[in-house]
């Protein structure tokens, strides 16, 4: 019995001792990933990106700044269907392949004037939009302009010949 006593006292320190060591190795875990967290921050907020993307785009508007036809396809994108602005945009493709004499092609017309340029992008059903997105280049340069109207941002996209 005397033996008992001594082995009993171990086991009970030395499980004392795991579970402290256990205990201490959690909380460590813890608090690095609650530092790592602050430092980094919870993740990306992919809508947050997209309207600064957005917004950068719309802030382009120096006399030698263009758009490329991604941003114009992601600005259209942003605000169809939404009341907080009014696009308008006029897009061209090329017609025929008459060439002049430096072999670029000189015929141009315009795509979708009448619909996106009178009632604007934002009031075009789904299937005029849709063409309208597949017409555009998407290394295509254009020019935008914005005002204000009406308590809404009005942005004319024309793109360059």
């Amino acid at each position: 019995m005397d033996e008992s006593a001594p082995v009993r006292a171990i086991m009970i320190g030395a499980s004392l001792f795991v579970t402290i060591a256990t205990i201490t190795a959690v909380l460590t875990y813890y608090n690095t990933a609650k530092d790592m967290v602050k430092v980094i921050g919870t993740g990306t907020d992919i809508g947050q990106v997209y309207s600064d993307y957005v917004e950068e785009s719309l802030l382009k508007t120096s006399a030698n700044t263009y758009l490329t036809g991604t941003e114009v396809i992601n600005i259209l994108n942003y605000f169809y269907d939404s009341d907080l602005a009014l696009v308008y945009i006029n897009s061209y493709v090329p017609l025929g392949t008459s060439l002049d004499e430096n072999g670029s092609t000189t015929s141009w017309v315009s795509k979708y004037s009448e619909g996106s340029m009178t009632k604007g992008v934002n009031k075009l059903t789904e299937d005029e939009f849709n063409k309208l997105k597949e017409s555009i280049n998407p290394n295509g340069r254009f020019k935008l302009s914005r005002t204000n109207v009406d308590y809404k941002v009005k942005i004319v996209l024309r793109q360059e010949i």
